[in-house]
């Protein structure tokens, strides 16, 4: 009887552990207003130079909350707190530093999916107090942020801005069965500050009652990748431009006309196609937690091979994000 009664157990574990692995997961957030989680955010960046290589950290603890929920979506908040990077020279480590008490509110819609910035002006407005700080310890700093600040606009990916926010949400919006990959693509804000939408395939590999992990990946070559840095670069040039523009104005004087600029994307094109070849490889793994709705912790690598102009790039970005 005792047998039997074993047996019985093991074929209930058994069926339930199927059961368990047969689940499809759907990662729809249901937050309420209010609502709060803590990352610790951290990065490795490994460039090689034929024998020689440099590595950068960074760290930054990341606080997110729920300000509003509708029928619509979320309104959420950012706030940076505590950004370290070693390793680089004295300006970089300087401009990250000023992220610490950066905020900033984006949007959310009802699955999930990152929209934009929720008042990109104020960002604008934002940095350039940044900048106005930054220049009463040391002109260089301004300088570099005004080259960052022209690159702002309501593509919160544009510049990267949410570079931490989007791992964190990147499988909000999705729906994943055992054994079977979803494509998707996804904004991609690691390319050294500029966006590409890349073609990210998504495998659930296991769910452990709350604990549902998944594996991503993507491989983005470089017809994909260069039309994004021309966009970006050509964003850049005009932003700048003005920016410089607004410094040193003289009476009269119009601003740069973007649209000018794009009418010579084709020549701009064609000069990057004789010395641009890059090609991205991501793997990441994902842990998720279906009780609270939010990612416990996000890790892997972005390895950046091929050559810009006359140099070659190989890069290693090491990424590990943590829910405190």
């Amino acid at each position: 009887m005792k047998k039997m009664r074993s047996l019985l157990v093991a074929c209930v574990s058994i069926l339930s552990a199927m059961t368990i692995s047969a689940q499809s997961v759907s990662f729809s957030p249901n937050w309420k207003s209010g609502d709060k989680v803590t990352y610790s955010f951290a990065q490795k960046e490994v460039r090689k130079s034929g024998a020689e290589s440099s590595t950068v950290e960074k760290a930054v603890v990341l606080n997110l909350k729920v300000v509003s929920k509708s029928a619509d979506g979320y309104i959420m908040n950012a706030t940076y707190e505590n950004p370290v990077e070693k390793g680089s020279d004295e300006m970089s480590a300087a401009l990250f530093k000023l992220n610490d008490g950066l905020s900033f509110d984006y949007k959310l819609d009802a699955s999930g999916k990152l929209i934009g910035l929720v008042d990109s002006a104020k960002v604008v407005s934002d940095m350039k107090e940044l900048m106005e700080k930054a220049a009463k310890v040391d002109q260089s700093l301004a300088l570099a942020l005004l080259f960052a600040g022209a690159s702002l606009s309501d593509d919160m990916y544009l510049a990267g801005l949410l570079d931490e926010v989007c791992y964190i949400h990147s499988l909000n919006n999705l729906t994943l069965e055992p054994k079977k990959t979803v494509e998707k693509k996804n904004n991609k804000t690691t390319i050294f500050g500029f966006s590409v939408l890349a073609p990210y395939q998504y495998t659930l590999q296991s769910v452990n009652g709350n604990v549902v992990n998944v594996k991503s990946s993507a491989v983005v070559n470089n017809d994909v990748i260069m039309p994004a840095f021309v966009d970006f670069s050509i964003q850049m040039m005009s932003g700048v431009m003005n920016n410089m523009s607004a410094m040193f104005a003289k009476e009269g004087e119009q601003k740069v006309d973007m649209n000018e600029i794009m009418k010579q994307r084709t020549e701009i094109e064609k000069k990057f196609k004789e010395t641009f070849d890059m090609k991205i490889t991501d793997n990441f793994t994902y842990s998720y937690d279906k009780s609270t709705h939010w990612m416990t912790s996000v890790s892997g690598s972005s390895v950046v091979k091929g050559k810009a102009e006359d140099k070659n790039i190989d890069v290693t970005t090491e990424t590990k994000i943590t829910k405190k």
